[in-house]
């Protein structure tokens, strides 16, 4: 099982703010046979990519969070 952690940092540097986020993924390509191992990675990516969807398709969207 792959336990994924996003981690995010905001980095400031003169006028520009920058928030990165890393996703960690703990164990990932450790075992011989990982066939498979690579599903919920994809999944995880794919419901960030689907929220940030939502939240731009709605109507009023003053402040959209980015959590690609």
């Amino acid at each position: 099982t792959v336990a994924i952690q996003a981690i995010t940092a905001e980095i400031v540097e003169g006028n520009v703010k920058l928030r990165l986020t890393v996703i960690d993924t703990p164990g990932f390509g450790d075992f011989v046979n990982n066939e498979g191992s690579w599903k919920p990675i994809l999944e995880n990516i794919e419901s960030r990519f689907d929220a940030y969807l939502e939240q731009e398709n709605r109507v009023n969207r003053a402040k959209i969070v980015d959590n690609r």
